[in-house]
């Protein structure tokens, strides 16, 4: 621990606090020290996690667990109406529904939409209605809106994880809904998950599928999910699991009895993507295999056995995070867009197939992921053509790219949008595209041709990630402040609408208790403050030390 002394009219201690929080771990690559950090904060997580036999829970003891936890809460709540006793007001939102960005004070949003909500991993669109639409968030869970992203509606907030990385629906009945739980953004600091969610009524009601297939053990902190897919005639699906931790205790799943039962027939891989292109032929994405294949794998036989694609692979000896994107028009189509596995936050190449991943041509694309290919990096080819590719990463100019010739040429598509892209997901048409990024969700209906015009979505979804709770006010509870991951500190005034007062991954925030128009935030190495909630902070007296972590706790002394 370490304290910090600054002063304003009146003199104010505090008490900060080292905490890991949600970044890439391409962030702390810069230094051997700051990787170590990461890696003892993690591990002083699973530590107070281990059971009496030295591991940690399996994603079953904890999915048991938590039925029992709510078994026994609605026991206790019918006990005590059955007496006529009153227990403790439910839960209510407060928000941010949405963050409203007024002003840019600082951090590294570059491009500002009108209004954020959080962390959209994963998109998913009802095949039979483009209106109709399932957004999973890194920490927020699965919500769903039936009117293009006006309304949007929770399904799993009570669910054993409420981290997504993953959605898929069933092609021959869509009511199906399969989510691969867990953050799948390749970072120490995602969350793990608890396995596969299904739901045969469109997301009314979920059930645990394949808890004892995806094992927690002292070698990994959990999986998480980055890809599901189900084959066109709904006999098969497959999901890819990965370590936040970096190791390969993850690979590709396979199930052929709706998910009752699960088979892994890729190991030895951190998996990154998986996609059936036919009933029988499939693609997966891999990082960090244990026999130095990384890349591209492909299957011909619905997912039982896989193939290491060597074509591609000789193209790019050293590939890390890959993401791939078939074409539902013409299988023989495939796109591919790969991490430098010397240096994860620059792009290592872009290749497309046109002949089912015997033969891949380069595509020359700007590094649109840079400097964080292994946290944001997606692409997408149109279900109607297989020339229009989408493809989407970090920030800048070049972060979010359109091709409608098959990457011969691009078109900026970064207006009015948040950065940080993970999720790129087409309407079965065509005629329309979802976006997820660090910022929430969006729409555009220019996927081919002219200037890209994007729809913000974020006006009922919340999915706000705060990196270490809020700082209250010391008399007033409709007052308050809170860092969060990509989208600023927000300032809270009593409504569901919160305010943007400072800008980028911002950590915790102080409301100072003796003079609370003072405020107080960390952020990454350096304490900031304003005299104005609503205003620009202004740069504080005091630093926190330069190995610091991304955003530290900050506490203020009563």
């Amino acid at each position: 621990m370490l304290t910090q002394g600054l002063h304003s009219s009146r003199s104010v201690s505090f008490l900060l606090v080292l905490t890991f929080v949600f970044l890439p771990s391409t962030f702390f690559s810069q230094t051997v020290e700051r990787e170590k950090e990461d890696l003892d904060a993690r591990n002083a997580y699973l530590l107070q996690r281990y059971t009496g036999g030295g591991e940690l829970p399996s994603v079953a003891e904890r999915v048991r667990a938590i039925v029992k936890m709510n078994a026994d809460e609605n026991n206790r709540r019918k006990v005590a109406a059955n007496a006529g006793v009153v227990l403790d007001p439910t839960w209510k939102a407060i928000g941010p529904r949405p963050t409203v960005h007024t002003s840019v004070a600082g951090g590294d949003i570059q491009v500002l939409s009108d209004a954020t909500s959080g962390h959209v991993e994963a998109v998913a669109v009802d095949p039979r209605n483009r209106d109709v639409v399932y957004a999973g968030a890194a920490t927020g869970g699965v919500w769903k809106t039936v009117d293009a992203g006006v309304n949007w509606t929770p399904l799993t907030d009570f669910q054993p994880s409420i981290a997504t990385g993953s959605i898929a629906l069933d092609p021959t009945n869509p009511d199906i809904v399969y989510v691969g739980t867990g953050d799948s953004s390749f970072s120490l600091g995602s969350l793990s998950g608890a396995g596969v969610l299904k739901s045969t009524d469109a997301g009314q009601t979920w059930q645990v599928i394949g808890a004892d297939a995806f094992h927690m053990s002292t070698a990994t902190s959990g999986l998480g999910a980055p890809g599901i897919s189900v084959s066109p005639d709904g006999k098969r699906i497959l999901v890819a699991m990965n370590s936040n931790l970096g190791d390969v205790s993850g690979g590709i799943f396979l199930s052929t009895d709706g998910g009752a039962t699960w088979t892994r027939t890729l190991a030895g891989i951190r998996a990154s993507d998986v996609q059936f292109a036919t009933n029988t032929v499939a693609y997966a994405g891999a990082s960090l295999a244990v026999n130095s294949n990384s890349g591209v794998y492909k299957s011909t036989d619905g997912g039982s056995t896989w193939s290491f694609l060597q074509s591609l692979g000789a193209l790019i000896p050293h590939p890390a995070r890959t993401r791939v994107s078939v074409s539902t028009l013409n299988p023989q189509t495939v796109y591919a867009v790969l991490a430098d596995g010397n240096d994860s936050n620059v792009l290592g190449g872009m290749f497309r197939s046109s002949d089912a991943g015997v033969t891949w041509q380069p595509i020359t694309v700007p590094n649109f992921c840079g400097p964080q290919c292994g946290w944001d990096m997606v692409v997408s080819v149109s279900p109607v053509d297989p020339n229009i590719v989408w493809v989407g990463g970090a920030a800048g100019l070049d972060s979010l790219l359109r091709s409608s010739d098959g990457g011969l040429t691009w078109t900026r598509a970064n207006n009015n949008i948040h950065v940080d892209h993970h999720a790129l997901t087409f309407s079965t048409d065509g005629t329309r595209l979802y976006g997820g990024n660090d910022g929430g969700i969006y729409s555009t209906e220019d996927v081919q041709t002219g200037t890209v015009v994007w729809k913000n979505l974020n006006g009922t979804i919340q999915v706000t990630q705060f990196y270490a709770g809020l700082g209250l006010h010391p008399t007033d509870p409709d007052l308050a402040i809170g860092g969060t991951q990509d989208n600023g500190t927000s300032f809270y005034s009593g409504s569901l609408n919160w305010t943007f007062i400072y800008g980028g991954d911002t950590g915790a925030g102080v409301i100072s208790a003796t003079d609370p128009s003072t405020l107080y935030l960390a952020n990454a190495s350096t304490i900031v403050k304003t005299t104005q909630p609503s205003s620009a902070f202004a740069f504080g007296a005091a630093t926190i030390a330069d190995n610091a972590p991304w955003a530290s706790m900050l506490v203020g002394d009563p």
